[in-house]
């Protein structure tokens, strides 16, 4: 966001109605927030959901121009004599489990110049601050934020010297904004270039105002904040709304495509390893808290919403350090027994450890619509030639097994699973679903597919919108694929089994219920004489299990709210024509000692007649 000159209108008549009382205390963000859940829990209730095919195409497309930019970019940088890539970045890969799409991972150095590295970097930080707000009351309803520039454009060249002093007004803001009475929650830097390649370097600031400012105040604020600057380009651009424009990349990677190779080299060089998002004050030390207590922010599709996974806890990082501290020792003792023996070779490399499973994802769609866990694998190989990569397969296929078995609890279908595991049926029919509903979408959402497709007009038709959606699938879409194993390559065999083995399992669930059932029946002695206090607490649950049950007869429910309306309207009726009568006959003493003082009026003005008389 570029900044403006002068005070705008919002600046010399903010809105800060809703601040009517201090807002300075800040509820504990854990008690805040009990939407925590383990990474098991998230992953079984995100199973076997299905994506939308209009915001699927979306992202596919957005993604694909992101990598576009990302891959032109590393070229320039490469071409300036620049690596922008990471050593090993090409041995990790992406298994899908119920497609077996095979996709390579991030393989950039952690430069935000380069859009995909910038998209991964801001989605974690977003995630968190939106969360951090949905925690945190007072910072959700009176959060503000301010656009500040360093001041008049300037050479790319000046950037290092430029960026240091406007970081170190950035630092000694902070304790300044706090004595005026503001918190500072987030500073986020930014800069945009002009057609000639000039530079102009700001921040985004989220504060919040720790009491009500009145019109005194606030000019105070802004006249101390553009002091501390130096310059006028402080404005105040009202209430935090979207945080999604705080937090963006550090530059548009269409002025990034704009400049030279060796001026993006300059640029890759002067910002790497600078923390152009800067968490401050209270978010700062609510994400120490998250990590303290071995949490992460993840999307709950199922529930809609962000909420906290638990990570490993300190108990399992300290097993898992030893148990690593374990087999370094075996290694060790190993060598020593080669060496001992003479078959150790002291330039002999280790050897590669083949099909390494690092980790499992959560459930999302990237080569379907259905949404499956996605297996990261070091040095992948389909064809291991050690033990280890045999059993790295192996574990590959125990985990396809496990998510067909809770596509089966969800109750998915072998059919939709046996058509979201066939890259065909996934580009045949995402084009006739977005064909369906193209007209229905939202303005935005159609113009950028409409902008990813490359068309042009507005008015377009539906059969060529399906065969450009159908051209860009088939590009896209990843086209290697695993090959399984003879056990786990049918897909319905494999939901099969999983069927089988659940509906089993269900019938011994409900098997031992009714023999657990029973045997209470058979230890608990109902033939005694109870007492009558047991026989009225038997029948007075009997009446409410009667009662309960009657709520779901719905001709029941709706006689009863007609009997209701009609008994309310009679009885409304009555009152209205009782107090009507009222009103016509001459009040009548309802008690012995309000008898003496009916008539008063009357007997006020006979007395008075009389004594004129």
């Amino acid at each position: 966001m570029s900044a403006r000159l002068g005070c705008s209108a919002s600046e010399q008549h903010p809105d800060l109605t809703s601040q009517a009382k201090i807002v300075d205390s800040v509820a504990a963000p854990v008690a805040a927030n009990d939407d925590t859940k383990t990474h098991d829990d998230v992953l079984r209730g995100n199973a076997g959901i299905f994506q939308n095919a209009a915001v699927f195409v979306d992202r596919l497309l957005a993604d694909a121009e992101i990598e576009h930019q990302s891959r032109i970019i590393a070229r320039k940088l490469e071409e300036a004599g620049w690596n922008p890539y990471l050593k090993h970045g090409d041995d990790v890969v992406l298994i899908g489990t119920v497609t077996g799409a095979i996709q390579r991972g991030n393989h950039f150095r952690n430069t935000n110049i380069i859009p995909i590295v910038a998209k991964r970097n801001r989605a974690e930080i977003l995630g968190e601050f939106k969360l951090f707000l949905k925690e945190n009351r007072a910072a959700r309803r009176y959060s503000r934020y301010a656009v500040v520039s360093s001041g008049a454009r300037f050479d790319l060249g000046e950037l290092p010297a430029r960026y240091a002093v406007f970081s170190d007004l950035l630092g000694r803001f902070l304790e300044e904004a706090k004595a005026l009475g503001n918190l500072v929650y987030l500073v986020t830097v930014e800069m945009t270039f002009d057609e000639v390649g000039a530079v102009n370097l700001h921040a985004n600031i989220v504060y919040r105002p720790m009491s009500v400012f009145g019109s005194g105040k606030w000019a105070e604020w802004l006249a101390s904040c553009r002091e501390h600057f130096g310059t006028s380009f402080f404005h105040d651009a009202g209430k935090l709304k979207n945080p999604d424009e705080i937090i963006k990349y550090v530059c548009k990677p269409g002025e990034i495509l704009g400049v030279t190779s060796d001026q993006t080299r300059f640029l890759a060089e002067t910002l790497h390893g600078k923390q152009l998002v800067r968490p401050v004050g209270e978010f700062s030390a609510w994400r120490k808290d998250l990590r303290a207590a071995g949490q992460k922010v993840r999307f709950d599709h199922a529930a809609g919403k962000l909420i906290r996974v638990r990570r490993f806890t300190r108990e399992q990082m300290i097993q898992n350090e030893i148990e690593q501290e374990n087999r370094e020792a075996g290694r060790v003792e190993r060598m020593q027994k080669a060496k001992h023996e003479g078959k150790y070779r002291e330039q002999e490399d280790d050897p590669v450890i083949e099909n390494q499973i690092l980790c499992t994802t959560l459930p999302q769609a990237r080569a379907s619509l259905l949404a499956e866990t996605f297996v990261v694998i070091r040095n992948y190989t389909p064809t291991p030639t050690t033990e280890g990569g045999r059993a790295g397969l192996k574990a590959l296929e125990a985990k396809r097994a496990f998510y067909v078995k809770l596509l089966v609890e969800e109750d998915v279908g072998a059919e939709a699973a046996k058509r979201a595991s066939s890259i065909l049926d996934t580009s045949t029919m995402i084009p006739e679903a977005v064909a369906r509903e193209f007209h229905e979408l939202d303005e935005k959402r159609r113009t950028r597919i409409l902008r990813g497709l490359g068309i042009s007009s507005p008015n377009v038709n539906l059969g060529d919108l399906k065969r450009r959606i159908r051209l860009k699938l088939n590009r896209l879409l990843p086209k290697e694929r695993h090959p399984w194993g003879e056990n786990s390559a049918d897909i319905e065999k494999l939901y099969a089994a999983a069927l089988e083995r659940h509906q089993a399992w269900v019938a011994a669930y409900e098997s031992g219920y009714e023999d657990e059932a029973a045997y209470l029946d058979d230890v608990i002695p109902y033939d005694l004489p109870l007492s009558p206090v047991v026989l009225q607490m038997r029948e007075d649950t009997a009446a409410s299990a009667a009662r309960y049950a009657a709520l779901f007869d719905q001709d029941e429910v709706n006689a009863r709210l007609s009997e209701n309306c009609a008994v309310r309207s009679a009885l409304a009726a009555a009152k209205k024509a009782r107090r009507k009568a009222a009103r016509r006959q001459p009040a009548t003493p309802s008690t012995p000692w309000i008898a003496p003082w009916i008539g008063w009026r009357e007997r006020l003005a006979a007395s008075s007649a009389q004594k004129a008389a």
